[in-house]
């Protein structure tokens, strides 16, 4: 069972308390109340480079002993060690020390070892004539350390070149050369040679050179010319075996085939360890393809999801890159929680003298339990509204025996509120269900895409749901429906196409305070009941490498039309017009618009435990045709706890339109939207993790300007951005990530223009500039 808490805006009225716990931790005790009397604690430590040029981020590594950790330039976690009581080993105390970080006491074995560190680092890198020396100053029980580099001319590669003595392997070493990652002019650096090694192995095992490892790859440097220059000879090794009489000779390398494959498609790995052998005496075979699926009892699964995923086939050599992709698109597949497959030398089918030898393959697959159910409990807070919602849902993973995923949703929510809803009641209410599947493979109504399948992972997705609510003013009901394909463009691409979406959006009653509202304002045919007929395409791009910590980018590009089909239909089939001079589905009108969205976000991962986090979104939306105003909820809107977080959502905006706080209907939305966001993330300790940020934008309309200050005017829109900042707290449990965040109102453009900044202005007022937001996960 999951619990999850969400809040728009929250009743909590106790602005000072976590602030004054947070800041009462890092005021901490003297930072030297543990250090013994006769040694220092290590303060700070420095590299300067006065000659030659070195990355510091990276030479930072090599030294040895390091400060403890600051947050903000404060040691919170010596301050949290410092607050104990070091003659108690129990309760708080306890705890504050496994939180905290005790002092770091300056080692000069370990700063001597961070100096022949840092030369052998420079030495890697060409710099064989550099100087490391070490200062110290030791102050007030504090040791500061500088370690001055002066590196001086590097060696650099003269000339390269390449020998191979195995006449076999030579003929799929040497057109490689090209691809060489050592250019002559660039700095003797050993870890370039090691790169090389490493794409060498790599090149030759998709080659099938199955035991050739980057072993056999040496290099012999001449740098007898004494002109800092060095001439390199890289050579590969002859493989080596054994005779009868156990002496070692000299052979070629082998490239080996595929003899068979063997696909185990319900492994079971507990019971294969305690049965041994045994284990497989009781299994069934079936060749199917150039495959032996090898199935202990009965298996539903098609045979034919696994053939699509595999790149191993029997009689071509063996590839390390179809091994790396049978991996990949068997994890897309989210069958199997243990995919494991190895090859065995078959020596039977080969000789000694032989140049070809023969592999099979064991591909060994353990699947996840096929069906699961999930409860989830929510509790709501929306403008002070208590609540409570749920959901139910129940995921098959091979509905049919081909891998489709198939998720059934049911949801409902109720809330209390201060009035009575269209019904009489003092609540409101929400009811759902959703059902989708997702098919590994194109399912394409005119051709047939096997080639595409094998190469990019796609997926088909089919969806269809149903969602009723029952709010204070009115009564909605929302059917849809979507078709469309998901498939992987390369390591870092990923594309989205849905080919038909359809919204049908009915509202059966509205209170008459609430038609009269909406009639006045160009949300009226957002209320109405209507039509969406939508595609759409998405293209996501993420260089993110889990296993690096390292900065990484993710770009989404999204674009959506509606109607222009059912529109085009109408026109030719001269269909009559409604009295809103709206063509009509079934008598509902359908919505016409296009909209193009940008989400940009950069990601500097500073070390383990801190990162800032940038983000810019742009994105418009312009009706037309059947249309006057985009449907509601394909409209813009801004605030909230993944947006500006020093509003509530929707609270904000259009432009500097000030009379949002005058009526309680949700009528704040635009058709324009530009914001960016800055976030600094830090560790802190336990599973509790600290942010600050600062977030900056607006929305606003681009037709219609009956919400005074709401149109976007391209000289005045950029006077128009809301600023705000604040802190925030997460929880992570490694499976969710639960936020808490405090928004501080900067700059309101609801105000006059000269008091929109509001620091310098007025003082702040809890009230009216502060924010607090609940949320799941990351804010992007």
């Amino acid at each position: 069972m999951r619990i999850f808490i969400r809040s728009h805006k929250s009743a909590f009225r106790n602005k000072g308390l976590f602030v004054i716990l947070f800041l009462y931790a890092l005021s901490s005790c003297s930072p030297v109340k543990y250090v013994p009397e006769d040694q220092y604690l290590l303060d700070r430590y420095r590299i300067k480079v006065r000659e030659g040029k070195v990355k510091k981020d990276e030479i930072r590594n090599y030294v040895r002993q390091k400060p403890n950790k600051r947050v903000l330039g404060i040691r919170f976690h010596l301050g949290m060690y410092n607050l104990s009581n070091k003659d108690s080993d129990r309760g708080l105390s306890n705890w504050l020390r496994k939180i905290g970080e005790e002092p770091v006491i300056y080692d000069e074995f370990l700063a001597e070892k961070s100096v022949d560190y840092l030369k052998t680092y420079l030495n890697n890198k060409g710099y064989y004539n550099s100087i490391v020396k070490d200062t110290v100053q030791l102050k007030r029980k504090r040791a500061r350390i500088q370690y001055n580099i002066e590196a001086y001319e590097p060696y650099k590669i003269n000339s390269i070149k390449f020998k191979c003595t195995d006449s076999i392997l030579a003929k799929d070493f040497f057109p490689d050369t090209i691809n060489t990652v050592i250019k002559t002019g660039d700095n003797f650096d050993l870890d370039i040679l090691e790169d090389e090694r490493k794409r060498i192995e790599e090149n030759l095992k998709n080659r099938g050179y199955y035991s050739f490892n980057k072993e056999f790859v040496f290099f012999q440097a001449d740098s007898s010319a004494k002109n800092m220059e060095v001439d390199l000879v890289l050579n590969i090794h002859q493989a080596q075996q054994k005779d009868s009489n156990n002496i070692v000779y000299k052979t070629h390398h082998k490239k080996y085939k595929i003899n068979r494959v063997y696909v185990f498609t319900n492994f079971d790995q507990k019971e294969a360890l305690s049965l041994g052998d045994d284990y497989y005496k009781d299994l069934d075979t079936t060749y199917l393809d150039g495959i032996y699926y090898i199935t202990k009892g009965q298996d539903k699964l098609n045979k034919r999801v696994i053939n699509q995923s595999n790149f191993i086939q029997e009689n071509e050599f063996y590839s390390l890159g179809d091994v790396n992709r049978t991996y990949k698109h068997l994890n897309s597949l989210r069958l199997f929680k243990i995919i494991n497959i190895q090859f065995d030398k078959i020596d039977s089918l080969q000789n000694d003298t032989s140049i070809v030898g023969y592999v099979d393959c064991n591909m060994k697959l353990t699947k996840y339990y096929l069906q699961s159910y999930t409860v989830e409990l929510q509790g709501t807070n929306s403008y002070g509204n208590i609540g409570v919602g749920g959901s139910f849902l129940y995921q098959h993973r091979s509905l049919f025996g081909g891998a489709e995923i198939t998720d059934f949703r049911i949801n409902g929510a109720i809330e209390k509120i201060d009035e009575k809803n269209v019904a009489g009641n003092d609540y409101t209410t929400e009811l759902g269900a959703n059902v989708g599947i997702s098919i590994p493979k194109f399912i394409l109504p005119i051709f047939k895409a096997e080639k595409f399948s094998k190469k990019y992972s796609p997926k088909t997705q089919i969806t269809a749901g149903y969602n009723y609510q029952d709010r204070i003013d009115y009564r909605r009901s929302i059917t849809n429906m979507s078709y469309g394909y998901f498939w992987d463009g390369n390591r870092y691409l990923k594309h989205s196409v849905k080919l038909l979406e359809l919204n049908a959006i009915e509202l059966p009653y509205a209170s008459p305070e609430f038609k009269n509202y909406i009639d006045s304002t160009y949300l009226r045919s957002s209320y109405n009941n209507h039509l969406i007929s939508v595609s759409n395409y998405t293209l996501i791009y993420n260089n993110q490498d889990i296993k690096k910590t390292r900065d990484f980018y993710f770009l989404r590009l999204s674009t959506e039309i509606s109607g222009n089909i059912l529109a085009g239909i109408s026109e030719l089939s001269d269909a009559p017009k409604d009295e809103n001079g709206s063509y009509t589905v079934l008598g509902i009108p359908f919505s016409q618009y296009a909209k193009f969205d940008i989400d940009l976000r950069y990601y500097d991962v500073i070390d383990n435990s801190k990162t800032i986090a940038y983000r810019l979104f742009g994105g418009i939306g312009i009706p037309y045709g059947n249309s006057i105003s985009l449907p509601f909820e394909k409209m813009y809107f801004s605030g909230g706890a993944n947006s500006i977080r020093a509003w509530n959502v929707r609270d904000l905006g259009p432009g500097s339109y000030s009379g949002g706080s005058a009526t309680r209907f949700p009528n704040q939305t635009g058709d324009i939207k530009l914001e960016a966001n800055l976030e600094y993330r830090f560790k802190m300790f336990w599973l509790l993790e600290g942010a600050l940020f600062l977030d900056a934008g607006n929305i606003w309309n681009l037709n219609s300007d009956e919400f005074e200050g709401g149109l976007f005017r391209k000289d005045e829109f950029f006077k128009e951005f809301a600023v705000g900042s604040g802190a925030g707290a997460r929880l992570d449990f490694s499976f969710v990530i639960v936020r808490l965040d405090l928004g501080i109102k900067l700059r309101d453009p609801a105000l006059p223009e000269n008091e929109r900044w509001i620091i310098g202005n007025r003082n702040l007022r809890w009230e009216d500039d502060f924010t607090i937001n609940i949320g799941i996960g990351y804010p992007f």
